[in-house]
């Protein structure tokens, strides 16, 4: 944090103190975790679902932290007192972005915003001292917690804006005021809540409330709801791989060996060759998203071209390993129809000598389009020639009924093992038992299916 100060602090709130003599505090440090408190800190209660925040804000005093931020009194303690402490951390996550003068890209979109934020940062680093968002913390809560670790060391900062429904990225974005913005597309997640793409594309547009009159937009030029938008006072900026309207282009694409080339075109010249270390056209797609933004803080093109060849997927997202002559491809972070359709054409695009396997879960958030979904991705693996389709987990009985639907309907003489398991053990053991030398095998599924523990438990058998 910069340093802010305690009526500041109390102003921006709208709180009520308790227990304070001493006003001419000066803060730097944050903590809704009571345990992480440190001296001179201020420690904010937060109320979860399976905890409370104020039940610990003795401790976090006799830890050193000047005041608590509850939304009730806690008897005895130094304290502000708000309507909504969540509301709060918004608040002053706001005044801290306010001492911030330096380039802030706000990244949204239904899927690709973590490994956007990852190249981007990894490229404006080379240049700058650059803060990005941790893992996925990109929710009311973790959004700010990247915003109030902004002090004077940064020159640049990258933030996610996730959501579930409509408000929820006006609110962070009005809080972080991007100075460039980027929407990496418009696809399904969470229309369980939001009903429709054109809702969804109304909530991603919220981006623009916190932007100041100027600011650029840049949008995924291939995504329909995304191609053809105009808005008075920002400037949009397109990056694509088909159509040459696109400012920012793709040409003359290679990949192998786990790896991209490409042609970098910007406004229709000819820039410079761009290497990556994955693949996949989504993957490309993100590389120009975030080259945009590093053009547009002022990140020389070498910079860019030497960054993008160090970057590495976070965690759970598109890992691949070959060991003993088998390629695995961890994909276990998130799920939704428009990043399965990716994973799978990964899959069928790398080269191997042995079987091509998709362990799939489920798709979590789809509501009333789930069956139909699951159903579609079924229907894509047999389209794509996998040789193995392995699923768990009750949505994922829909994947065995498309597959086999498409294996009927188009009449596929084609020798396929097509199964689905109600527990991970069982589908554990058939993996193991069916995994061979110059096998291919992707793992891919929501979160909250915990599709790593499959992952792990098949991996550690070869990687020993």
């Amino acid at each position: 944090m910069f340093n802010l100060s305690f009526k500041e602090i109390l102003k921006s709130t709208n709180a009520v103190k308790k227990n304070i003599k001493q006003e001419e505090m000066l803060i730097n440090e944050l903590f809704t975790n009571h345990e992480e408190v440190k001296k001179n800190s201020i420690f904010l209660a937060i109320v979860g679902k399976k905890f409370d925040g104020h039940n610990f804000c003795k401790q976090a005093i006799k830890k050193g932290a000047l005041f608590a931020i509850t939304q009730r009194e806690i008897k005895n303690i130094p304290q502000i007192i708000v309507k909504n402490t969540r509301k709060a951390l918004i608040k002053i996550a706001a005044l801290n972005r306010s001492y911030f003068k330096e380039n802030l890209v706000g990244i949204t979109g239904s899927v690709g915003k973590t490994t956007t934020k990852d190249m981007l940062a990894t490229i404006l680093s080379s240049s700058f001292k650059t803060l990005k968002t941790f893992k996925n913390y990109n929710n009311e809560i973790g959004m700010p917690k990247t915003i109030l670790n902004l002090n004077p060391n940064f020159k640049a900062c990258v933030v996610e804006m996730g959501m579930s429904n409509l408000g929820e990225i006006k609110t962070l974005s009005k809080a972080c005021r991007p100075t460039v913005g980027i929407i990496t597309n418009i696809g399904t997640s969470h229309i369980e809540f939001l009903k429709t793409k054109e809702n969804i594309l109304k909530a991603k547009l919220e981006i623009l409330e916190g932007m100041k009159k100027g600011a650029p937009l840049i949008l995924n030029g291939e995504d329909q709801f995304l191609k053809n938008l105009k808005f008075k006072d920002h400037e949009t900026i397109l990056c694509g791989t088909e159509n040459e309207n696109n400012q920012y282009l793709a040409k003359n694409i290679e990949q192998n060996n786990l790896k991209t080339n490409y042609e970098l075109y910007i406004k229709n010249k000819f820039t410079t060759k761009i290497e990556l270390p994955t693949i996949g056209k989504h993957n490309i797609l993100n590389s120009l998203l975030a080259i945009a933004a590093a053009i547009y803080c002022n990140v020389p093109i070498e910079k860019i071209k030497d960054s993008l060849k160090t970057f590495t997927p976070s965690e759970m997202r598109q890992n691949i390993y070959n060991v003993k002559n088998i390629t695995f491809i961890k994909d276990c972070y998130n799920a939704s129809p428009e990043s399965v359709e990716a994973a799978i054409k990964i899959l069928n695009n790398i080269s191997n000598n042995g079987k091509k396997i998709a362990v799939l879960g489920d798709m979590l958030e789809l509501g009333s389009f789930s069956k139909k979904e699951h159903f579609n991705v079924g229907r894509l693996i047999v389209k794509n020639n996998l040789d193995v389709l392995f699923c768990f987990g009750e949505n994922s009985k829909n994947i065995l009924l498309g597959a086999k639907d498409e294996l009927k309907n188009k009449n596929y003489n084609i020798n396929k093992k097509i199964k689905h398991f109600n527990e991970k053990e069982d589908l554990i053991k058939e993996i193991k038992e069916t995994l061979n030398e110059g096998d291919v095998i992707l793992f891919k599924a929501s979160r909250g299916m915990n599709f790593e523990e499959i992952f792990n438990n098949v991996f550690n058998k070869y990687h020993e």
